[in-house]
């Protein structure tokens, strides 16, 4: 099961209704299908520059932080307008300045309860901000540090694709589980890993 989302610049589309179609430059339309059984804790990030999701998006109703007030309203049931906030991470490595938001009432999230968007002044379409997203999402979402690991096994440094063999011990043996959305970048894991037999 999953305990915890991180989703760095991306779009925000109901797989059931469908994806931007591409052929005809449309969104899909119709109501949202996507109802969670288990509603968790989300960070999520985007810059203003960044010429898919951010101000302009590349197409009409790719704007990532307008995607995310809908999904908080219709698939998380968040009530209210977004507001600012202090909570998420504020220091990402591009971009001059951090907005972040939330709602007032997002009553159904599990665990921290925490529903966090962040715009990036500046900020292009650069996975970076996963490398501040993933380990204080660690923190603020199970209260536990996370090594950001490097090809090779070794924490720190410039962050690739680990191979495989850096899951195991399985993520299910971990005490807590995030998922990012933004494939081949980053991967986190508490920083205190089980004891191998």
């Amino acid at each position: 099961m999953i305990d915890g989302l991180v989703i760095g610049i991306q779009a925000w589309f109901d797989p059931y209704v469908g994806y931007f179609d591409y052929v005809h430059e449309r969104r899909p339309t119709g109501p949202p299908q996507c109802q969670p059984k288990k509603k968790v804790p989300l960070y999520s990030a985007d810059g203003t520059a960044d010429p898919l999701y951010g101000q302009p998006p590349c197409f009409p109703g790719f704007e990532t932080v307008a995607n995310w007030e809908r999904y908080s309203a219709d698939i998380l049931g968040c009530t209210g307008n977004r507001t600012a906030t202090s909570r998420g991470p504020h220091d990402f490595p591009q971009g001059s300045h951090t907005d972040c938001y939330t709602f007032p009432s997002c009553p159904g999230i599990t665990g921290a309860g925490l529903n966090v968007m962040c715009e990036v002044t500046g900020m292009t379409h650069d996975g970076s901000s996963l490398g501040v997203l993933l380990p204080r999402a660690f923190a603020d979402f199970f209260g536990q540090e996370a090594a950001l690991v490097e090809e090779g096994g070794r924490e720190g440094g410039r962050l690739e694709r680990p191979p495989v063999p850096h899951l195991e011990p399985p993520l299910e043996a971990h005490p807590a589980k995030l998922v990012w959305a933004h494939p081949g970048q980053l991967v986190a894991h508490p920083a205190q890993r089980p004891k191998e037999a």
